[in-house]
Formats: structure tokens, sequence, C-alpha cells
């Protein structure tokens, strides 16, 4: 009997040593240098906490190659969903598993996964924790992260007060430069049984829902707007608004919903994107980032307020490849300064595609002139410490009214 007894102890101890070591590879510290001296650390990441079944979210992992090997395609080096078997063992919970590196990596330098999830139809709380893989072997940090996916059940709920809302739609700048303001606009109707009063006594606002990882910078999406207006029962306004790009770059969700005193009501916004870029001043590795001006098929004349078509090709004559999601074609003035609002109507054209080096790219898109006269047009390409390379040849455009 004693024999039985200690070895039934014996055996409750492995299970208590077996769960410690199971429960300390669940944090999201260092999950270990792999045995050819891979390791990586997260920088910052943005993935949402709650989630609708079958809504999809762009998500943004910014990660930093601590390591002594340069992570490469060629070598199956990838950003991998951690702990599959978690998600009752449907390693396509996400409807992605793994995302490729976009580039070669070098030891000490950062790389930017931008991949879009999908989340699964049924509710429950799912992991969603990525972890760099090699061969499918596990090294480094991992985003620490549960997305509780249920549906919204308060998304059209009135307060205590019988306050409610319906969001009608959202009008905000997919693309924005860093430091800079952008008007927003939120067009809602007034469903619930009281006025929304103007004045700050009322305590009726727009604020911002944080259900994600971007509520950390002031001035962005962390201010609540009072109405400039009293919006009655039934009725339909639109409440504009504006925010200040934050000085990070990268992808950002934001949503906004109704508010009176510190009491949320009615419907969410949709969850609008915003690719926000660095400013034009910082200092590009040449050798890295360079390009050459192939050619440009642009009409000598047109109108204004009508579409026209541009087509502008570059090489990339640098050692890094372009990203899509992350390097852009953008608008200079004739000192080759950032014009971010311009005559062309035109922000921060995306890459069709990733550009290897040596390799050229064009990009199709539509300008619609403002003003009426002799007009300016030259492009550059653009990472996020700056514009690089050769720009375009400087053509001046005849607009003329329709």
């Amino acid at each position: 009997m004693y024999k039985i007894k200690y070895i039934f102890s014996f055996a409750i101890l492995l299970l208590m040593i077996f769960l410690k070591t199971d429960l300390k590879a669940q944090d999201n510290t260092l999950n270990g240098v792999s045995p050819s001296g891979d390791n990586s650390k997260i920088l910052s990441y943005d993935i949402p906490e709650e989630m609708k079944p079958g809504e999809e979210f762009v998500v943004t992992i910014n990660m930093l190659n601590t390591g002594n090997n340069k992570w490469t395609k060629s070598e199956n080096y990838k950003l991998s969903l951690f702990d599959q078997a978690d998600n009752m063992f449907q390693a396509d919970v996400w409807g992605v598993k793994e995302v490729s590196v976009p580039f070669d990596v070098n030891p000490d330098e950062k790389v930017m996964f931008l991949f879009k999830i999908t989340a699964p139809d049924e509710t429950g709380t799912y992991n969603c924790r990525w972890v760099m893989t090699k061969n499918d072997q596990f090294f480094g940090e991992y985003t620490a992260k549960m997305v509780t996916v249920k549906n919204e059940t308060g998304t059209f709920s009135s307060d205590d007060e019988g306050n409610n809302s319906r969001f009608i739609s959202i009008d905000i700048p997919e693309f924005m430069n860093s430091g800079e303001k952008y008007k927003v606009t939120v067009t809602m109707e007034n469903t619930g049984a009281n006025p929304w009063y103007y004045t700050t006594s009322g305590d009726f606002k727009i604020a911002p829902v944080a259900d994600s990882s971007v509520m950390k910078y002031s001035d962005w999406n962390t201010t609540e707007y009072f109405l400039s207006s009293t919006i009655d029962t039934g009725q339909i306004s639109t409440i504009e608004f504006y925010v200040t790009a934050p000085p990070v770059a990268g992808i950002y969700s934001l949503r906004w919903r109704m508010k009176k005193n510190d009491n949320y009501f009615g419907q969410l916004t949709d969850r609008a994107y915003v690719n926000v870029s660095g400013n034009n001043t910082g200092n590009v590795d040449v050798s890295r980032y360079n390009s050459v001006f192939v050619s440009q098929d642009i009409p000598q004349y047109m109108y204004s307020g009508q579409e026209s078509p541009v087509s502008i090709t570059f090489r990339n004559t640098g050692s890094r490849a372009w990203v899509k999601g992350y390097d852009q074609l953008v608008m200079i003035d004739s000192n080759k300064n950032l014009v971010t609002i311009n005559n062309w109507r035109v922000g921060y054209i995306q890459l069709p595609e990733n550009v290897e080096p040596g390799k050229s790219v064009t990009f199709k898109f539509n300008v619609n002139p403002l003003e009426t006269g002799w007009q300016n047009f030259r492009m550059i390409m653009k990472t996020k410490e700056g514009i690089f390379g050769q720009p375009t040849e400087m053509v001046e455009i005849i607009v003329s009214e329709k």
C-alpha cells in the first residue's frame, strides 16, 4: 500500500511539474532561442479584443530580428499561429495560419507583418497569438492575445434613459501623414426616446471605442466630441470633427459610438482602417531604398472635376523589396516636398504587388483635378523613413472647364 501511495504521489508531482512548465510557456516572454540562434522580439501589434462572427480585421505585428540569422522566404521563415491546438483543433480558425516574411530581415532589423483575419462563425474565446517560426519550429516572443467572438447584442441597445442610435455612414481618409489633421464625418440617426442636446450640460457626444491597441496616442482617437447642434428623435445628422494622425506609421483601426455622460449607447460605427505614413524628413538609406523613374502616361489636357487615367512605372534599384501596403507612390511639389492635399485629389497610391530589387512596377490610377489652368504634376516613391529615389519628370497639364 505504501508503495502504491508513493507511486501515486510521484505521478502527481510529475503532473504538477508538467503543468507548471506548460503554463510558463503560455506567457509572452521569450519562448526561447532556437538551436541555430534564431530569436525575435515583438515591438507592437494591433489585434482586437472582440469580433463578431465572420467579421474581418487587418492585423499588424511589428517584429525585431534579435537572433543571429537573416530571415528569408527561401529558408521558410514565417509568422505563424501559436498553439493551434488551443483553438479547438481548428488550425484555420482565423482563415490564415501563417504569413511569410515580406522581405529579407537581417539581425537587428524590423519587419511589419500585415494580414487579414476573419472571425469564426461560432461564438467563443479563441487564441490569436502569433510567433516566428522556421520550418514550423517556434522561436522568440509571441503576441499574448485572446479574442472573444460574440454577437454584439448591445450594438443597438438603448441606455437606461431610452437613448439609442443607428449608424449610417462614416467618411475618413484611408491614408494619412503622421502629425497632420484630418476631418472625420460620421452620420447617425437618433432612434431613441430623447433629443441629443448639443450643450455640454446635455453631455451627448460621439466617442471613440477602444477595441484595439490604437488608444495610446493623445489627439488621435482618444478625444470625445460634443455635438454642435441638437438632434431630435428620428432625425439624421452628420457629426464632423478632426483627428491628428499619430507619429508612428502603421495601419490603425478606428471606431466611434454615441455616449451620454460615461455610458455608451446605440450602434457602433463600422471599423475604419487608416494607413498612417511618416513624414518626408527622414534619412533613407539609398543602398536599401532606391528607385529609377522609367516612364509615365499622363494626358496633356484634362477637365476639372472629371477623372483621367494615369500610368507611372518605376524600377526598384535598391537592395530591399518594396512591400504592398507599406511603400507608396506620393505627390510632391517642384521642391520635392510631400503634398498630401493637392489639386489632383491624390493621396498615397499603394503598390499593386511586392516589388523585388531589379523589378519594375506600374501604378495605374485616376486623378480628378480641382483647379483649371496650367498645373504641375510630379510623384516619387516613399517608405516610412521618407521619400526616396528619382522622381517622375515634371509635367505641365492644361486643366479646362468641361
